[in-house]
């Protein structure tokens, strides 16, 4: 029973982890297709730009973490087995490198997270500028255009 629902939980994760990846892909393609160029400074379309590059850094966190995870499998089943053999050697190596791996997951998992809270807040920030008061938006960078 332990190892059923261990493997259901196991399972849900990574399915959860995946479907969060790919809503941050859908992200980052809808923001490059939405995106307008214009000179980096103090107007919408860099603050987009940032959104992307939030956005990408989540990606790429999230990207880790499954890497990390993946690894972190590999290494329980070194421990088991060396367990099941008796040895001392390869459960102390592995101990370190696991907890190494569990860190590191941990990090990608919390930037992860923050990123997407953030990129998701900095881009509803600009749409709702954009669509509130375009014409103060507008002012604003002519008037950062001229300094």
């Amino acid at each position: 029973m332990e190892k059923e629902t261990y493997n259901y939980y196991q399972s849900s994760l990574e399915k959860f982890d995946y479907f969060i990846l790919g809503i941050i892909v859908v992200v980052c393609g809808f923001l490059t297709k939405e995106i307008n160029f214009a000179p980096i400074g103090l107007n919408i379309e860099t603050m987009q730009l940032c959104s992307l590059l939030i956005f990408g850094i989540s990606g790429i966190a999230s990207f880790k973490r499954s890497e990390y995870q993946i690894q972190q499998y590999k290494f329980n089943y070194i421990q088991l087995v060396g367990r099941r053999i008796g040895s001392v050697e390869s459960e102390v190596l592995t101990e370190d490198k696991l907890n190494r791996i569990l860190r590191k997951s941990y990090i990608c998992y919390v930037l992860r997270n923050s990123c997407l809270v953030a990129g998701f807040f900095n881009l509803h920030l600009v749409k709702s500028a954009w669509c509130i008061c375009p014409r103060l938006t507008s002012q604003l960078t002519t008037r950062l255009r001229r300094t």
